[in-house]
């Protein structure tokens, strides 16, 4: 299925296209703040994102259905420094028929979603792995330096 396309804000209000990015792999993650599941798995999302930000693949996260001003004290609360787009009416969310949150989507480069998840991951290293069957040539070099 080809993914949805989107413009959203993000919290500082900067315009963010899902297609301006057809030449990168997409991880979507749809989130909520009074959801308890969303809320375990953003520690894994931060780690990752601190990880492998420089990686070829784009890391977006759609808060679907709080105020701006809500998500913003719960993201400076939460240290999250991912980026954050609103989805405040939920249609995003209502395109990819997203049936609860959490919920993340793999799109391939050509737009395609390739996987998802229903559910919170449950460690960054889960998070990874999943990645790593998709995109194995991807996840082979983070943008920090670990030795084996």
């Amino acid at each position: 299925m080809l993914a949805p396309d989107f413009t959203l804000q993000t919290l500082n209000g900067e315009k963010i296209t899902l297609s301006d990015f057809r030449d990168k792999p997409v991880m979507l993650t749809f989130w909520r703040i009074d959801c308890p599941s969303c809320e375990t798995q953003i520690p894994f999302l931060q780690g990752f994102y601190g990880t492998w930000s420089k990686a070829p693949l784009k890391m977006l996260t759609i808060n679907a259905g709080d105020k701006a001003a809500a998500v913003s004290d719960f993201a400076a609360r939460k240290n999250i420094t991912f980026p954050i787009l609103l989805d405040p009416d939920k249609k995003t969310a209502q395109a990819y028929g997203i049936p609860g949150v959490p919920v993340t989507f793999f799109i391939d480069t050509k737009g395609t979603v390739q996987a998802y998840k229903l559910g919170a991951f449950q460690s960054q290293q889960e998070l990874e792995v999943g990645l790593d069957s998709l995109y194995p040539s991807l996840i082979g070099t983070p943008s920090t330096e670990k030795e084996e």
